[in-house]
């Protein structure tokens, strides 16, 4: 049975407490919260139970997008590396108390398109040490993310993530599989052959492999039919809905859901 979550991303323009009671209302089973989408005056202590107790009331189960604007984990200028990992161990600390045993993570880029790969590939394992270490004491699961297909980003394959899988050997380090990110390199099969059951989250919405990449289910080339039939092999069936368009965030999350549904009960 799939669990099919929103990414709040969706509804960016409405406030975090409204996008809850919306996601529920609609009938999805949880919701992906980006970082960034709880405001800094939502940061306390007692703003967090807030949230946490509505989702609860609801039965609205919570899973925590680890902020990424304007961040890279592997940054050669080692302040913005710093300061980038220091908000990702906030995340896992926002994760805890909303009781999510998911946080969803973006692998360091490139600083400069020249930058030595196997001294990336060093400083995101390097990081990924502090971040395992934090996700330990919680026992949260961080979920890499692959990369689109674009200037600068390295983890894009999946021989690349299995890499770093295998370099880190911790249970509580797995994958989550973008499938619109995997579009644009061509390869989503591959990912769920290679990576298989360590992939623990999925992230879907639609394009026609290149950019726009977060197009709504439906709007693109992918053949979700065959995809889910691939993924009907793996043990963690949660996926989130991350298509959007922007300004129309109500009516795209319905359309979605709906399109997702059918999709679900063809195979």
């Amino acid at each position: 049975m799939w669990k099919i979550g929103c990414s709040s991303r969706i509804l960016w323009e409405h406030k975090i407490l409204d996008v809850l009671k919306f996601v529920n209302k609609v009938g999805y089973d949880f919701i992906e919260i980006w970082a960034e989408h709880i405001d800094e005056s939502l940061k306390s202590n007692e703003k967090i139970k807030e949230i946490k107790n509505l989702a609860d009331n609801l039965g609205l189960y919570i899973v925590i997008h680890a902020p990424f604007m304007d961040l890279n984990i592997s940054s050669f200028n080692k302040i913005i590396r710093h300061e980038s990992i220091r908000q990702v161990l906030d995340s896992c600390k926002l994760a805890h108390l909303l009781n999510s045993k998911k946080l969803v993570v973006h692998p360091g880029r490139m600083t400069i398109s020249k930058t030595p790969l196997k001294e990336l590939f060093d400083i995101n394992c390097e990081t990924l040490n502090f971040l395992i270490e934090e996700a330990n004491m919680y026992d949260i699961k961080i979920c890499l993310e692959n990369m689109e297909n674009r200037d600068k980003e390295y983890f894009i394959l999946p021989k690349t993530l299995l890499k770093i899988i295998k370099k880190m050997n911790s249970r509580n380090l797995k994958i989550c599989l973008d499938i619109a990110h995997a579009n644009t390199s061509g390869q989503i099969k591959d990912f769920i052959t290679e990576l298989g059951n360590n992939i623990f989250h999925i992230h879907i919405s639609d394009n026609v492999g290149h950019s726009p990449v977060h197009l709504p289910i439906g709007e693109g080339n992918i053949q979700f039919q065959e995809i889910f039939h691939a993924l009907k092999s793996l043990n963690n069936r949660e996926v989130t809905i991350e298509g959007y368009i922007p300004g129309r965030g109500r009516e795209i999350s319905k359309i979605n859901l709906i399109r997702l549904n059918e999709i679900l009960s063809s195979i």
